[in-house]
């Protein structure tokens, strides 16, 4: 816990303090996936989306925790569910979905960890729609967090190489969002995080077969 608080208030300063740092810190990413690389990329996207959104310093300290521990339940799921090359059968599929809960469970008794930050922990697999889990919630009933948790979660794991499938370019993976995944995400939101990655990512370099979309900035 501790690092973890000293890793976000020293992302944070250099956030708030050098308007360079954008794309140093989208270095970070990984084409590699592994649960720590993927906590510790959605923890700076999450801080420089949240920077974005003009979220206060507090309130950026939330999100980064959050995004890097919102996987932690998956200590608790067998190795060779978290590791499988390939699909999950339909048994499987249940115990990964019970990460969330487990990752409340872990950290909802330390007073280090706030609470809006285990709205992430507990929330970043529900759906806008109401499809998503552990406790099908939809729309506002969603935290904003969690939503943006839902949003840059699916993001990283897209355009990472993962066990079960090879990374994708940000072009596809923003376009499957928009038009493949519509009941996943609030369709505002997702268009201000296009507007925010769009001409920053440095995986972005367009390509013939890539289609591109406008998304004018949420007012």
């Amino acid at each position: 816990m501790e690092r973890i608080s000293g890793w976000v208030t020293n992302t944070i300063s250099h956030i708030v303090g050098d308007e360079n740092t954008f794309s140093s810190l989208l270095g970070v990413s990984s084409h590699t996936y592994q649960i720590y690389t993927h906590c510790v990329n959605t923890s700076v996207l999450g801080l420089l989306f949240g920077k974005h959104l003009s979220f206060k310093e507090d309130e950026l300290a939330r999100i980064g925790s959050g995004m890097l521990l919102h996987d932690i339940g998956k200590l608790a799921i067998p190795l060779n569910v978290v590791n499988k090359p390939g699909h999950l059968t339909g048994e499987e599929f249940t115990a990964m979905k019970k990460h969330p809960k487990a990752g409340l469970e872990i950290l909802e008794h330390r007073s280090s960890v706030n609470v809006l930050s285990l709205e992430i922990v507990i929330q970043h697999h529900e759906n806008y729609d109401g499809s998503g889990y552990p406790y099908g919630i939809k729309g506002e009933e969603i935290h904003l967090f969690g939503r943006i948790a839902r949003i840059i979660d699916v993001y990283d794991a897209m355009t990472s190489k993962r066990t079960c499938a090879e990374a994708m370019r940000p072009f596809a993976v923003l376009a499957e969002m928009k038009n493949n995944m519509p009941g996943c995400f609030g369709e505002k939101l997702l268009r201000e995080f296009i507007y925010f990655l769009g001409p920053k990512d440095p995986r972005r370099k367009r390509r013939s077969a890539d289609t591109l979309y406008s998304f004018p900035s949420v007012k």
